[in-house]
């Protein structure tokens, strides 16, 4: 009896081979490093760098891989002309390499670099860096992250420009005119004719330039009538209003006659 319930239990369960379990724990490794390996990736491909090539600042970007980095090139054309590389000169930055958790970080050093060369550059009397320091100037300004001194700095390099343009434009009159000035007489020599004003045009701008070159003597420019509106000859000047020569001399009222003397019977 005792043989035959022996032979009814279940056979024990077999043991796992020593191999199983190794098959087993290296796969739970390998798992656990592979989900470390994602994460990693995840975190650094958010990551933003900025990187001196050949004097050169690049904006780059994280890859999807625990270290290296590529060019940051953003889809939209605008922006990613906003993040073109830039020339740097010798010396103006003292790093190599610099990371940032985010674009904002990376745009506050990206905008404090072009800034910067920007103030350089729009002191130059070179028109191509004049504009080169304008560019710069206005990527700063679309940047997101900067702070209040930076946006500060920027507009007060705006008003800068203002100033120098305006400088520019004042002393670029007089040439302008010079050159109207000779067109005018083209047109006065050469024209159809259906310009009948082009002699006039001629004398009021050298009016000016004669204007300009007196300021520019320091001289003091003597007071000139206005001219009518409309254009046109002057009207003449009206003689000064005279009283007439009856009303100017002072008449007494004339007595009236005595009554005569009566006569003596």
């Amino acid at each position: 009896m005792a043989e035959n319930e022996k032979d009814a239990l279940p056979p024990p369960p077999r043991r796992r081979s020593t191999g199983t379990r190794v098959l087993i724990v290296a796969f739970m490794v390998l798992f656990l490093l592979c989900t470390i390996v994602y994460l990693l990736s995840l975190l650094h491909s958010k990551k933003y760098f900025l990187v001196v090539e050949a004097d050169t600042l690049v904006v780059k970007k994280g890859i999807f891989f625990p270290m290296g980095n590529e060019t940051y090139r953003p889809e939209d054309p605008a922006e990613a002309a906003l993040y073109a590389a830039i020339p740097v000169p010798k010396g103006k930055l003292d790093y190599k390499e610099k990371e940032f958790e985010d674009l904002a970080s990376a745009n506050h050093d990206f905008g404090e670099v072009l800034i910067s060369l920007a103030q350089d550059l729009l002191i130059s009397k070179e028109a191509a860096d004049f504009q080169k320091g304008k560019n710069y100037l206005d990527r700063a300004r679309s940047l997101k992250g900067l702070d209040s001194k930076q946006l500060r700095l920027i507009q007060a390099a705006g008003a800068d420009i203002d100033y120098l343009e305006a400088q520019r434009a004042y002393l670029g009159v007089e040439e302008t005119l010079r050159e109207a000035q000779i067109k005018f007489r083209k047109a006065e020599t050469l024209g159809s004719g259906k310009f009948t004003d082009a002699g006039e045009w001629v004398l009021k701008i050298q009016r000016l330039l004669d204007a300009i070159k007196v300021i520019k003597s320091g001289a003091v420019l003597p007071e000139v009538a206005p001219e009518p509106a409309g254009g046109g000859a002057k009207p003449p000047l009206e003689p000064p209003k005279t009283t007439p020569l009856v009303d100017q001399v002072e008449t007494k009222p004339v007595p009236p006659p005595s009554p005569p003397a009566p006569v003596a019977p």
